[in-house]
């Protein structure tokens, strides 16, 4: 099986009482509030 290409790993953050991060938020010029998961790119050859 081929395993190469481009994939995103992505951590969400979950509390005590099951809230979750948000996948995205209205878009925000100076980022305040953003709270969103945190996505990482990685390219596997």
């Amino acid at each position: 099986m081929e395993a190469s290409g481009y994939y995103e790993v992505w951590a969400r953050a979950t509390d005590s009482e099951g809230v979750a991060q948000p996948h995205a938020i209205d878009w925000n010029p100076k980022r305040y509030l953003d709270n969103t998961m945190h996505r990482v790119a990685v390219r596997v050859s």
